[in-house]
């Protein structure tokens, strides 16, 4: 009976060390792994757009908004002692249209489409922003 519990207790204890290599291993691999997580949104009532962006075990990052022919309006280096990092886009000189945040890690690549149009409203002569985050 004693053999029996010892032979279950030790074919229990390497099953459970397998297991936790094997997890450990997928969390560490850059493949399985996502390093990049990104946050936006837009500020009330504003033309600005907030980008939020949490690297995890990444050395470092490009933040690039280009519009739709590929164009590059801005480009932010964002260095290994960031991890968690934020940028306020001003999108008001920015004519209506698609434009596009790609966020570069070592092995990842992350792109957001941002749409932009223009509402006149009809009881003052102004204008107010919509910005769609897809």
């Amino acid at each position: 009976m004693k053999s029996i519990i010892r032979t279950s207790a030790l074919a229990f204890a390497f099953g459970l060390a397998t297991i936790l290599t094997i997890n450990a291993n997928d969390l560490n691999n850059p493949n399985t792994a996502q390093t990049i997580k990104v946050g936006m949104y837009q500020t009330m009532n504003t033309s600005t757009l907030n980008l939020m962006i949490v690297k995890n075990n990444l050395k470092c990052a490009n933040v690039v908004l280009k519009d739709a022919r590929g164009n590059v309006l801005t480009h932010e280096f964002v260095s290994k002692k960031f991890e968690n990092y934020r940028i306020n886009y001003d999108l008001s000189a920015l004519e209506d249209g698609k434009y596009f945040i790609e966020i570069k890690g070592e092995n990842e690549k992350i792109v957001k489409e941002v749409n932009l149009t223009s509402k006149s409203q009809d009881n003052v002569n102004a204008q107010s922003r919509v910005i769609t985050l897809e």
